[in-house]
């Protein structure tokens, strides 16, 4: 039987009833089944999800609020030319969960499942206790090795700041402050009229960082700024 966008509704409702009704063994050897499946377009793709855990997950629980306590905000650190948009990369997530990762006893595996499939299993090293999402990922060109590979890795990053709940962020002030575009002030020049209204400011109380920050002034006009303003 070939499953398709007309009868995958009809199917759900199967997984469904097995699931509710059978052992969660079972129920794993008939993902194992699904994920060989061919004829599975593009809609059954997208929603076919499958969550697994251990029966309890309190330490698991634990070490990923004190795990969560310790990464940092994950910067993009790539961009992507296509869509003209910036991104995490894998290897730039791996490096900031790492430590933390260790630290608070946990442990991830990534494995590519059947067709385009994913599993990510996120584990407590200490007690045996588990989370694991597997998911079906669309591919454009099935019979491209290099669009699958990209798939996989781009559901291996997603995969992970979900699981682990991580902050990704582009905001880097330090880039930001080097792409700001830099302010141009006009340049005081003597015997200009903004000449003589400035020595009147400067008459009048205001101090000579009050003056630069609104003109470019060198140390030669600065100095001679000053030596009008004392004759006068």
């Amino acid at each position: 039987m070939v499953f398709n966008s007309a009868n995958c509704y009809n199917y759900f409702a199967l997984i469904n009833y097995f699931y509710n009704f059978i052992s969660m063994s079972t129920f794993i050897n008939l993902k194992t089944l699904a994920y060989s499946l061919r004829g599975v377009d593009t809609l059954m793709a997208y929603v076919f999800f499958i969550m697994e855990k251990s029966e309890t997950i309190n330490n698991l629980a634990k070490a990923l609020i004190d795990f969560q306590s310790r990464v940092n905000k994950i910067k993009k650190d790539a961009k992507n030319p296509f869509f003209k948009s910036n991104y995490a990369s894998l290897s730039n997530i791996q490096d900031a969960i790492s430590n933390p990762l260790a630290e608070s006893g946990l442990a991830y595996s990534q494995m590519p499942s059947g067709v385009n499939g994913l599993s990510t299993i996120l584990i407590h090293a200490e007690s045996g206790e588990y989370l694991m999402e597997s998911f079906i990922m669309p591919v454009s060109k099935q019979n491209d090795p290099q669009a699958v590979g990209s798939a996989i890795t781009y559901a291996k990053r997603y995969a992970l700041a979900g699981v682990l709940g991580l902050n990704i962020d582009d905001d880097d002030d330090d880039a930001n402050k080097a792409a700001e575009k830099p302010v141009i002030l006009p340049v005081l020049m003597p015997g200009t009229e903004k000449w003589a209204k400035v020595l009147d400011a400067l008459k009048q109380g205001y101090t000579m960082e009050q003056i630069k920050s609104k003109n470019s002034i060198s140390k030669e006009t600065e100095t001679r700024l000053l030596n009008e303003l004392e004759q006068a």
